[in-house]
């Protein structure tokens, strides 16, 4: 009966995503930015594809992603590169000329894994541990992120430069899939929602993968 329910938990989650689903602050600005740098946007994520789906079409942003990655069917998840790394070979460019920004550490470790430049926007009760040292850059919010700071990576130039923009933490108001799941016996993954949060911040993930 499990993957009925994880069907079904996936479900309130596509649901909540449609009617309360809201971008992030900064995800227009940093469009912005990266449109400005002439960039190309590829979004590499370990979240269902439907979920990825759903969320860009929530926010309109589909027309500004010129590759859509999931993790989902491939052999490895995060921290294994490999959903960067494909990402990277659906853009045609090399690794090395690639900036991700993430928001988990193991996402971290993945882009460190495919020797690409990272900018990590951690939680704010994860912001103060020592483990996001690894990162290139760590940013407060995607408000911070700017051109001055794309300069500073000093990320070789490829004839379009590339910007995987990664899963960052979603929010949920009086909800609490990972508990009802446990209660049913499901061992779960955490999956992060892009660019997205729900009502309050309450800061509880969205978990909908089976182990």
């Amino acid at each position: 009966h499990a993957p009925s329910t994880i069907t079904r938990i996936e479900q309130m989650a596509l649901e909540l995503i449609a009617q309360k689903g809201q971008p992030m602050p900064g995800v227009d600005s940093m469009m912005e930015v990266l449109r400005t740098l002439g960039c190309q946007i590829g979004l590499a994520s370990s979240s269902p594809l439907r979920l990825i789906d759903t969320v860009i079409d929530k926010l309109h942003l589909r027309a500004k992603l010129a590759a859509i990655v999931s993790a989902e069917k491939l052999p490895f998840g995060k921290p294994h590169p490999e959903v960067f790394l494909h990402c990277a070979e659906r853009l045609q460019v090399k690794p090395a000329q690639c900036l991700v920004l993430e928001d988990s550490f193991n996402g971290l470790i993945a882009a460190k894994a495919a020797k690409m430049k990272c900018v990590v926007v951690p939680a704010p009760a994860a912001r103060h541990l020592t483990q996001w040292e690894i990162a290139d850059c760590r940013l407060n919010s995607l408000e911070e992120f700017d051109q001055e700071i794309w300069n500073k990576l000093n990320i070789p130039r490829a004839v379009n430069p590339q910007i995987f923009s990664e899963d960052f933490f979603c929010y949920f108001e009086d909800t609490d899939l990972s508990f009802r799941a446990r209660k049913l016996g499901i061992k779960m993954k955490v999956v992060e929602i892009p660019v997205v949060h729900f009502g309050k911040q309450s800061s509880k993930q969205l978990n909908t993968h089976q182990l």
